[in-house]
């Protein structure tokens, strides 16, 4: 049960009949510049249907040569598949892959258009369907939480990659639209709901990372390396009474590990241009800030508890104007609650950085299937 955008490139690249076409607007705060064509998809400006009330925006065309699945097979209710479900339809997964690929803010704009279904209907003029347009990503003071997420981009250096995608497997397909949805959501919301971002980068490593064979490494040493508290009280036991004892909470343990491994294996390399020293992130010591990063997921999710609100500032800039990518001080205090330095270790912008980074790199070396 792929997603429906890696079905219809494959049955594209086959030779599936053309059943529907179907256009939507592409809104952005980015500056979309060029075009591309990529199998069943086509980003291009079609002026004469982008009305003149709306902002200036591209428009993906998409040949859908793929039928979705039925809910009725033989006469039963068909069992129940929501392997590839991430909330939204083609144009969604579209702008999903665009959004990685680019680095940009970019989501299914308030208006799309369709020939209807069967070919039959492709010759007519196509109707519009309006829809509620997506909420500005604009910050409320007029200021940027992702300062690298805006300014001009070609839509034609995302060809290559989304070109790449319906050779990938089934799983790998999956989990590559996946990981985008979450990556797109979150970049949208930073502006409004820093936090709400943090955990949608978060959630986009983590399933990438469920992609991945982690070394073996027995219950109790995983325990020893990610919880030492824990670990501590297994001394003393017996070695087979112990393995199962961690072996219980292995879940958990585990899922820390993945998340862990997925960024040092495919993390990039820190920016070519960065702030002066006091203001970077050590590149060299990022494993900790990691098990840290993930531990105030698991406390904004499971406690209430947001992460700390100086990784959430908008990025100063330093003389040179190169944004800074830790928060200044050696504490900070909001909203009736106070940390040091050490439990800030990057703003959310630098770890967007990151979690892209990692994800593309992640992307280019999926084997074809």
């Amino acid at each position: 049960m792929g997603s429906a955008t890696w079905h219809n490139m494959r049955a594209h690249g086959d030779g599936a009949e053309l059943i529907e076409r179907m256009y939507a607007s592409i809104y952005s705060d980015a500056d979309l510049t060029g075009d591309f064509s990529v199998g069943p998809v086509e980003i291009t400006r079609l002026d004469d249907l982008v009305g003149l009330g709306d902002v200036v925006r591209p428009v993906a065309r998409i040949d859908v040569h793929w039928s979705p699945p039925q809910l009725v097979v033989d006469g039963e209710l068909a069992p129940t598949s929501a392997k590839a479900y991430h909330g939204g339809g083609m144009s969604d997964e579209i702008t999903a892959l665009l959004s990685l690929a680019l680095q940009i803010r970019c989501r299914t704009g308030g208006r799309w258009w369709s020939h209807g279904i069967g070919p039959e209907r492709l010759g007519e003029p196509p109707f519009a369907v309006d829809f509620p347009e997506p909420t500005s990503p604009a910050h409320p003071r007029g200021l940027e939480v992702l300062p690298r997420l805006t300014g001009e981009r070609d839509v034609g250096a995302a060809a290559d990659l989304i070109a790449s995608y319906p050779g990938l497997s089934e799983k790998n397909g999956i989990a590559l639209m996946q990981a985008a949805r979450q990556y797109q959501l979150g970049v949208w919301v930073a502006n409004e709901d820093p936090n709400l971002a943090w955990l949608r980068l978060v959630g986009a490593v983590e399933v990438a990372a469920g992609t991945l064979k982690v070394p073996k490494q027995s219950y109790v040493d995983q325990a020893r390396e990610l919880h030492p508290d824990f670990a501590g009280e297994l001394d003393g036991l017996d070695p087979d009474v112990a393995e199962r004892i961690a072996k219980s909470v292995s879940n958990v343990i585990g899922a820390t590990r993945k998340f862990l491994y997925f960024l040092e294996k495919f993390c990039p390399a820190a920016p070519g241009e960065r702030p002066d020293d006091h203001d970077q992130v050590d590149w060299n010591a990022l494993g900790p800030m990691f098990k840290q990063i993930y531990g105030y997921r698991s406390d904004a999710l499971h406690n209430g508890r947001p992460f700390p609100a100086p990784m959430c500032e908008v990025p100063r800039t330093d003389v040179n104007e190169v944004p800074i990518e830790r928060a200044w001080g050696l504490s900070s205090a909001a909203d009736n609650a106070s940390w040091t330095k050490e439990e800030y270790p990057m703003l959310l912008a630098t770890f967007e950085f990151i979690v892209r980074g990692a994800l593309i790199n992640w992307w280019e070396q999926l084997p074809a299937s």
